[in-house]
């Protein structure tokens, strides 16, 4: 079998002489052809080769070497390596390692199974036992070898019997230990790659900086340590011009560290190459660049940020001259980049005065005060200047900076900022200030350990009272409590008013639970005194959801949410009262933000639905009319009832959107009932006090009854009996407006509240509805019988219509229709269902 040679002269087989015995001296391959000329081809091996050469290595080689293919069959080997393990005049050629070391230990096979896979393995001092029966201490070496195209081979296995290593182990040792003290205290990245492009090595720096264990490093692909756009331009780019030079010249690459931050390194390398010429490995040093590259991006920016800063600056290096101006201070000063770069810092100032900057620069790097600034074709001015000196992490001046504006400007900045900061009306801090304010007496509180309580405070029934008696007594009253809720605290506590009638008290060194108790009572207390506005007398009581550092939050962000989150479950226990901040509150808070979102998307998602309740004459029991009652079909909790959502909607303004739509579907389903037959079908909306009190309600409602083109008779709006007993001039214009349209007014749920008949005669109202409250224990209960009858009889006298709500069995009907009640409506007609239903139930498909 002859020997064929691949490119550059690397042998891939050799056949032993026909015997297949191995005997020193004997012919062990047959390279007669090999061609002669391999033309550029460069190895270890030179020209002329022969078959004698080879055999001279083998025999005289002073090393045990031997070469085995990847089913570990072996190759070749010399003749120490035959000697060594005893197998003069045996058959070997192409015999099984195995088979030709039968007691070869273990760990000597699992170490070729990993030459095998890439892994090169040693040992320094081993017991070995020799075919005779002779022990030996030796070192070895298993390591794969690569064919022509790469890939591994089979397995290189060099052994040294323990005297024969002895000699070179100390001085390699000395060498090897020199070589890895340098290697590790180099201050660059260093690693190592092998041809298939897998880390063998990295030194110390390189474990700092990405942040990986030894362990799982090595072995790894580079590409592990790659983001993508460096994976990509290294495998386009680096590799090509790699295999072909082999060297590259800081490449700019990103690695990724441990902790997934990215790592800029300048990369370098250089290739190691087989006597064939092919790169068995690589050596690379990469630089870490991330910081200088953080502070380039830093200075520029900061470059780009100096060219539209309004304000004057100038930049100068640690010795004072100036590097650079901004637009803006060569528009304030009329000097040009190049008449002023270049020059001191001072020359700038118009003043000798200057040692006094020079002395505060040198002990605090800022100095802040009023001199004279030079302009170019005119008299020098007063400037505001502001000096400062940075410093690099060693403590030496870096750069300066100045910044520089009229004094006239500065001081009308100043009263901006004042203005800024203040509620207008009451002249308090306003949000902005509060929460600056609130940051700092926290950090105060940290310091020396002490105690802050934030009080959110809300006024009672004040938007009813603003439109009611109008926006100058409001105002007057928000001012008024101002006042109040000023004297009730100390110099250095805050009182602020963050919008509406919401104020926010700030009181510093509290000391307990029953101090701020006491507190907050006198405080409720004092802002119910009767209040004299002019002609007015007006009585406030408000609401306190109360937060306290650092039980319920470390910063001003939190305690503000935390006593807003109890001020809303003070609001819902009724006015006049307090409330501490518990963490359940938090979750509260939590659950109606997230209905607060879903409302808005069931408004955006049309979500909502209209069910309509039939209203019956008592006489004929002919369907007279419907009441429209909103349902909500969640896309997860099926068809809600209004009780789920409507109080938040009320309380938030959601209201507002919800009822516009609700009277726009109304009218669109009017016209619908119409086309079908039903002309004179009254549909009932109702209205809440917060849609009433809006500007703009007259006009939704017109423009529905416009869009739809339904007769207005045909719609009818309730609203509770509570908003008249509060009405005021224009809230009376509005339902004189209403009614011009044409529609019906209804007062919803009457007797239920405080009812004045003083008012009710002169309310435009068409219909009054009885609430079900009396029509529940009819016939027994006398007393709502009476109530019930004196409603009735009340109707008649002023000629209104009347309708029983909830009525559920013919005893309750009965008993209606013996007082002669009009209309009736409850379950006993129907429940609430949606328009076809009810189109289908009153005989129109």
């Amino acid at each position: 079998m002859a020997l064929s040679r691949r490119r550059c002269g690397a042998a891939s087989a050799v056949a032993f002489s026909p015997c297949g015995t191995y005997r020193p001296g004997a012919r062990h391959a047959d390279m007669s052809d090999a061609p002669e000329d391999r033309g550029n081809d460069a190895g270890l091996i030179a020209r002329p080769f022969n078959t004698e050469l080879l055999k001279r290595f083998l025999l005289y080689s002073p090393a045990a070497l031997a070469m085995f293919d990847n089913e570990l069959r072996l190759v070749l080997a010399s003749h120490k390596w035959f000697t060594l393990f005893g197998l003069e005049g045996r058959l070997v050629n192409r015999r099984p390692l195995e088979e030709l070391v039968p007691d070869l230990p273990e760990h000597w096979r699992d170490a070729c199974q990993q030459a095998l896979s890439g892994v090169t393995r040693r040992a320094a001092n081993e017991h070995f036992v020799r075919a005779s029966g002779e022990t030996l201490r030796v070192s070895w070496t298993l390591q794969p070898w690569f064919s022509a195209e790469g890939e591994i081979g089979g397995i290189l296995m060099e052994v040294a019997p323990r005297e024969a290593a002895a000699e070179s182990r100390s001085v390699f040792t000395v060498a090897n230990r020199m070589f890895r003290a340098l290697y590790n205290q180099m201050p660059v990245m260093l690693f190592s790659l092998d041809r298939r492009n897998l880390i063998s090595d990295v030194n110390r720096h390189w474990l700092e900086i990405m942040g990986y264990p030894f362990a799982e490093t090595i072995g790894q692909p580079l590409a592990r340590f790659l983001t993508d756009a460096s994976r990509r331009y290294m495998e386009r780019v680096c590799l090509p011009a790699f295999r072909a030079n082999g060297v590259l010249k800081e490449e700019p690459i990103e690695f990724i560290r441990a902790s997934g931050e990215p790592v800029a390194v300048l990369l370098s390398a250089t290739a190691n190459r087989d006597s064939a010429g092919f790169i068995t490995d690589a050596v690379i040093v990469a630089t870490d660049v991330t910081e200088s590259r953080r502070i380039e991006e830093k200075l520029r920016q900061t470059a780009l940020a100096l060219r539209v800063l309004d304000q004057a600056v100038v930049l100068a290096d640690r010795t004072g001259r100036i590097t650079d101006i901004n637009p803006a201070f060569s528009q304030l000063t009329g000097f040009s980049d190049a008449e002023a770069v270049g020059n001191g810092l001072f020359a700038l100032l118009d003043t000798p005065e200057l040692s006094a900057v020079s002395t505060t620069l040198e002990k605090q790097d800022r100095w802040e005060g009023e001199l004279p600034l030079r302009h170019k074709g005119k008299a020098s001015f007063a400037a505001r200047v502001v000096v400062e000196q940075v410093r690099e992490a060693g403590g030496e001046v870096a750069y300066q900076v100045m910044s520089c504006a009229p004094v006239s400007a500065v001081r009308s900045v100043s009263r901006a900022s004042a203005l800024a900061q203040r509620d207008q009306l009451t002249q308090l801090p306003n949000r902005h200030m509060l929460e600056e304010r609130l940051s700092h007496l926290v950090a105060e509180a940290t310091e020396h350990d002490e105690q802050v309580t934030v009080l959110c405070l809300d006024l009672d029934r004040f938007k009813t009272i603003n439109e009611g008696f109008g926006h100058d007594v409001g105002d007057r009253i928000l001012q008024a409590a101002a006042r109040r809720l000023t004297s009730m605290v100390r110099a250095d506590d805050i009182v602020a008013r963050i919008g509406g009638d919401d104020f926010v008290i700030v009181l510093r060194h509290t000391r307990d639970t029953v101090h701020i108790e006491k507190f907050t009572g006198k405080l409720l207390d004092m802002l119910s005194d009767p209040m004299r506005l002019g002609e007015y007398e007006i009585c406030l009581t408000a609401c306190v959801g109360i937060s306290r550092y650092p039980d319920d939050g470390a910063a001003a962000d939190a305690l503000l949410r935390n006593a807003g989150a109890a001020l809303h479950t003070a609001k819902e226990s009724g006015g006049g009262g307090f409330h501490f901040y518990s963490p359940e509150l938090t979750t509260r808070a939590h659950k109606r933000l997230s209905l607060d979102s879903a409302l808005r998307r069931a408004l955006r998602k049309d979500e909502f639905e209209l069910f309509y309740q039939p209203q019956v004459a008592v006489e004929s029991c002919e369907l007279r009319g419907v009441e429209a009652l909103l349902r909500w079909r969640h896309p997860r909790s099926g068809l809600l009832l209004p009780q789920r959502f409507l109080d938040y909607a009320e309380e938030t303004g959601l209201i507002v959107a919800i009822g516009e739509w609700v009277m726009r579907e109304a009218c669109r389903q009017i016209h619908v009932f119409e086309l079908a037959g039903f002309s004179h079908l009254r549909v009932a909306v109702n209205v809440s006090t917060r849609q009433l009190v809006e500007e703009d309600f007259v006009r939704i409602v017109r423009q529905a009854i416009d869009e739809s083109g339904i007769d207005p008779g045909n719609l009818e709006l309730e609203v509770t009996e509570t908003v008249f007993l509060k009405h005021s001039e224009r809230l009376m214009q509005k339902l004189h407006e209403l009614k011009s349209l044409g529609i019906t007014l209804t007062i919803d749920d009457f007797g239920a509240g405080y009812s004045s008949l003083g008012y009710l005669k002169n309310l435009p109202v068409d219909r009054l509805k009885i609430d079900r409250i009396f029509v529940r224990d009819l016939p027994d209960d006398h007393n709502d019988a009476a109530i019930a009858r004196a409603i009735v009889s009340l109707c008649d006298s002023l000629a209104l219509e009347v309708v029983a709500e909830g009525v559920e069995n013919e005893a309750q009907f009965a008993c209606l229709k013996g007082m002669g009640c009009g209309l009736t409506q409850g379950y006993l007609f129907g429940q609430p269902m949606a328009a076809g239903a009810l189109l289908g139930r009153y005989g129109v498909s």
